[in-house]
C-alpha cells in the first residue's frame, strides 16, 4: 500500500499525537508499505527527509513555539499542506489518506478528495472535538461546526483511542457505525534493570486543565520522605506553577526534553501522576506503565481505560485525594510494586504498537477494497 499521512505536528513538534504517528509510521514501514508524511515546518528543520524509511514532507507555515501552536497558527498548515499533498499524489497515487485530527488536518483531507478523490480515514485525538478542550478551542469549535460535520461525513471512518473520545464525538454526530476505537499504540521495550529512584514525575503540557497545581498544592503538606517531584514539559501554565512551587522545597521544573531522555525518567521513576480533566487517551500514562511506574491519574476521562484496575483514579481537583494516593504509595512499597508490575503487563497485553499498527492496517485494506468496488461498478 501506498499511504499519505497527513500530521500538522510531527517529531520534534508537539505533544502526545506526534510521535503516536511517528511510531505507527515506522512499524507500517516495517510490514513493508510506504509512507509519506507531510507536516509543519519549524525553524532548524529540513523540508524533506527520510526518518527510518518515512519520506517526511514539512511545509510552511506560521508556528511560534516548538511544544504547541495556536489556533490562528493551525489554519496556516491548511492549505500549503493541501499544495503538497496534490503533487505527491499526481506523482506517487495512493492509495489512502491517513489524517490525523478532524481540524485542521481534515479540511485539507477533505478539499484533497474533492479535488484528487483521494479516500481519507481520521484519527482522532481530542482537541479536534467540540467540548474536549473548551479552555482553548472553544470558539474555534462553535465556528467551525458545519464544516467539522461535513469532514466526518466524507471521510471513510474515524478512528478514536477511547471509549471516552468517542462518546464525545457522538454528541454532535450521531452515527457509532462511522467510529472505531482503536486505542493509541505504544512500543514495548525490553524491561530493563535500572535502579528506581525515590521520583514522582508529570510529564506533559502544562496547561490548567492538565492539573498539576492541584499536585503542588498536595505536596505541601506532605512528609514526602525523600522523593523529588519533576514536571517535564512546558506552556503558558508553567509561569503561575513555577510561581505556586516557589516556596516547596523538593520540586524541579525540567521544561521540554526529547522523548529518548523521557524515557531514561520514566525508567528512573517510581510514581506517575496526572491529574488531568481531559483526557483523549493518556499516552503518557502508558509510557510511564511500560516503564514500571505506578499511576495515579484524574477520573472522569479516558485515563481510567488506560490504567484499568492498575493504578488508583482520583478526583481530578481534589489535592486532598491526591495527598492520599501519594501516601498510600509512599507508605506502601507492596502496593506500588504490585501497580508496576500490573501496569506493565496491561499495556504489553493491550498497547503494544505491533497489535495496534494491524488494527490500522486492516482498517486501511477495508477502505481500499471498498474503493475499489464503487470504481469498478
Amino acid at each position: 500500500m501506498k499511504i499519505l499521512m497527513l500530521n500538522f505536528e510531527f517529531p520534534p513538534l508537539g505533544g502526545g499525537a506526534s510521535p503516536l504517528s511517528f511510531d505507527l509510521a515506522k512499524e507500517i514501514i516495517k510490514e513493508g508499505h510506504e509512507i509519506d508524511v507531510v507536516t509543519m515546518n519549524f525553524k532548524g528543520l529540513k523540508k524533506y527527509e527520510n526518518i527510518k524509511g518515512i519520506n517526511i514532507h514539512r511545509v510552511k507555515c506560521i508556528r511560534k513555539h516548538k511544544e504547541y501552536s495556536k489556533s490562528s497558527e493551525l489554519l496556516t498548515y491548511i492549505f500549503p499542506a493541501l499544495a503538497k499533498a496534490i503533487q505527491l499524489h499526481k506523482k506517487k497515487n495512493y492509495d489512502i489518506n491517513h489524517t490525523h485530527f478532524i481540524i485542521p488536518t481534515g479540511i485539507t483531507s477533505y478539499l484533497l478528495k474533492k479535488i484528487t478523490g483521494l479516500p481519507y480515514v481520521i484519527t482522532s485525538h481530542g482537541s479536534d472535538v467540540p467540548n474536549y478542550n473548551p479552555d482553548r478551542f472553544k470558539i474555534g469549535h462553535k465556528f467551525i461546526g458545519p464544516v467539522w460535520k461535513k469532514i466526518i461525513d466524507n471521510s471513510e471512518g474515524i478512528t478514536t483511542p477511547s471509549e471516552y473520545l468517542k462518546g464525545l464525538i457522538l454528541k454532535k454526530y450521531n452515527n457509532p457505525n462511522k467510529i472505531e476505537v482503536i486505542p493509541n499504540g505504544i512500543k514495548i521495550d525490553e524491561e530493563t534493570k535500572k535502579d528506581k529512584q525515590k521520583k514522582i514525575l508529570y510529564a506533559g503540557r502544562l496547561l490548567e486543565r492538565k492539573g498539576v497545581q492541584y499536585i503542588i498544592e498536595a505536596i505541601k503538606n506532605l512528609d514526602l520522605k525523600g522523593y523529588k517531584f519533576e514536571i517535564i514539559g512546558d506552556g503558558p501554565y508553567r509561569k503561575e506553577l513555577e510561581q505556586k512551587a516557589k516556596e516547596i522545597e523538593n520540586i524541579l521544573f525540567k521544561g521540554w526534553i526529547s522523548q529518548e531522555e523521557l524515557k531514561e525518567i520514566y525508567e528512573e521513576s517510581e510514581i506517575f501522576v496526572i491529574p488531568s480533566t481531559q483526557e483523549s487517551f493518556g499516552m503518557v500514562i502508558a509510557e510511564a506503565m511500560e516503564k514500571n511506574m505506578a499511576v495515579i491519574c484524574g477520573k472522569g476521562s479516558a485515563c481510567e481505560e488506560v490504567i484499568g484496575k492498575t493504578g488508583i483514579a482520583i478526583n481530578p481537583k481534589s489535592s486532598n485525594e491526591i495527598r492520599n494516593a501519594l501516601k498510600f504509595y509512599i507508605n506502601n512499597p507492596k502496593e506500588k510494586e504490585k501497580a508496576m508490575k500490573f501496569g506493565r503487563e496491561r499495556v504489553t497485553k493491550l498497547f503494544n504498537i505491533k497489535k495496534i499498527t494491524s488494527q490500522y492496517i486492516e482498517v486501511y485494506s477495508r477502505i481500499i477494497n471498498a474503493n475499489k468496488a464503487k470504481i469498478t461498478k
